[in-house]
């Protein structure tokens, strides 16, 4: 990879995590869907009294998020990626993260506080498939969750 393909990957993965995010808020699981390999691995952390997960196939994440996503109203950022290209069509993202989520009062039971902030990181390997760079793993890892 030159330094021009180099520049031209790293962007398309940026644009790539922004559709990420713009689908989980907007609750466009088609968008979100598009993001992901087939075989994406999802390693959830541990919350609320749940243990770690390892969600396995495209299908299983989306159902998986957007079931969580029913009972409240997001909005997520991802900041400073840390980009490496472990091959020509692979890599391995670090990204920081905040999100900010609103209780649904449709769902007045479904998490135990009116708001939440959080943030932590995202490790991620992408890869390049018939030209698009989609994330084939995803694990979450937290710093804070400060509720309200």
């Amino acid at each position: 990879m030159d330094g021009i393909e180099k520049l031209l990957a790293m962007e398309a993965i940026r644009q790539t995590k922004a559709r990420y995010f713009y689908g989980v808020d907007k609750r466009d699981w088609v968008l979100f869907a598009s993001v992901f390999t087939g075989d994406v691995e999802m390693i959830v952390p541990e919350q609320a009294g749940h243990p770690q997960q390892v969600v396995r196939g495209r299908d299983n994440v989306i159902k998986l998020v957007s079931d969580a996503m029913a009972p409240v109203t997001t909005m997520h950022f991802g900041h400073t990626p840390i980009i490496e290209f472990t091959s020509a069509t692979s890599a391995s993202v670090i990204w920081a993260m905040e999100d900010h989520l609103w209780k649904n009062p449709d769902f007045p039971d479904a998490i135990p506080c009116n708001y939440a902030h959080g943030c932590g990181h995202y490790l991620e390997t992408y890869k390049l498939l018939d030209g698009e760079w989609l994330i084939s793993h995803i694990e979450l890892t937290r710093l804070r969750m400060d509720m309200f």
